[in-house]
């Protein structure tokens, strides 16, 4: 189905209001999906009988089988299937929250297609959940991957520590558990352009981990292009963290003490040699004055009000938090 519609959900036998939703993005998993499904479903059955739990699938614009394999493991389920089908490929995090629009349940649980994460550690994070819990990671400790590929995710995510969010895990995270006071928070804020760990951590909920060991990818290759991961650190760059405005700020500084040093020297050669100002060099001089004062204008931004904004959006999303 579309997103202009409801999502197709199957009919589970003593259908009850979940407490668990499972969120999985596909885009080109046609190959893993009914092992991934087999999988989860398997994990999912250590849990107590009374812990009703659905699956989201958002099909992200496949053009392989995808959404042909989401249709028959949706018939052939004995658990709640909802399958969201977007009309193209909008990319992960808007298919997220996609899924999570449609999710019911009073925690949510988000895992990709591709059977590189463990189903079984969805047991330990609910049991951490029911500890009191609001934000659970799966942390990476390690991949079984290449060394190219281990080295541009470890740039990727120390890039992501060092100027966005200090708190992201140095092995990352896409694996996780959030609580629906967490979800609902999230999604009030309507972000167009998703930065979804940025999303996540941004509330400042302390987030309890858990370590685990990345597998390798058995079937079909990976859409996490070295573009897109360049694409979405740009946007956690620009949307969550004043690093940009504060560089553009001192910029705008270092023009006007620049403007101000050669004007001093011109006015010390003419009145010392009776050197005749140049044409292009009071120019310069009044570009350089001009824009530093224009770049200066986003110090109060860049120091004060972003922070301020910030602070008010989350007193009042939290104030209903228990």
């Amino acid at each position: 189905m579309k997103t202009d519609a409801a999502p197709q959900t199957s009919e589970a036998p003593a259908e009850m209001q979940p407490a668990l939703s499972i969120v999985i993005p596909v885009c080109q998993n046609e190959l893993n999906l009914a092992d991934t499904y087999q999988a989860l479903s398997g994990a999912l059955d250590a849990l107590p009988p009374d812990f009703a739990a659905e699956f989201i699938f958002v099909n992200d614009g496949s053009t392989d089988n995808s959404y042909a394999e989401l249709m028959k493991i949706q018939s052939q389920s004995r658990r709640s299937v909802a399958v969201v089908d977007l009309w193209r490929n909008f990319g992960q995090g808007a298919a997220l929250f996609a899924g999570y629009r449609a999710a019911r349940g009073q925690t949510v649980v988000t895992i990709s297609a591709d059977r590189q994460d463990p189903p079984e550690l969805i047991l330990e994070m609910v049991k951490a959940w029911q500890r009191g819990e609001k934000l659970v990671l799966a942390v990476r400790a390690d991949r079984e991957e290449s060394l190219f590929r281990k080295w541009t995710s470890w740039v990727f995510y120390a890039a992501m520590r060092k100027f966005v969010i200090a708190t992201v895990p140095v092995g990352g995270f896409d694996y996780f558990l959030m609580d629906r006071q967490l979800l609902d928070m999230m999604l009030s804020i309507n972000e167009r352009n998703i930065f979804l760990q940025g999303q996540v951590l941004w509330p400042g909920i302390k987030p309890f981990e858990i370590p685990y060991m990345r597998r390798p990818r058995l079937k079909g290759r990976s859409q996490w292009k070295l573009s897109r991961k360049i694409g979405y650190f740009l946007n956690g760059f620009t949307a969550y963290t004043a690093f940009p405005l504060r560089l553009a700020a001192w910029a705008g500084a270092g023009f006007c003490v620049l403007a101000c040093l050669i004007s001093v020297v011109l006015v010390i050669e003419r009145i010392v040699y009776g050197t005749a100002l140049v044409g292009w060099t009071s120019l310069m001089i009044v570009i350089l004055m001009i824009g530093g004062i224009q770049m200066l204008t986003l110090f109060k931004p860049a120091f004060g009000g972003l922070r301020n904004c910030l602070r008010a959006t989350i007193s009042g999303a939290a104030a209903t938090w228990t």
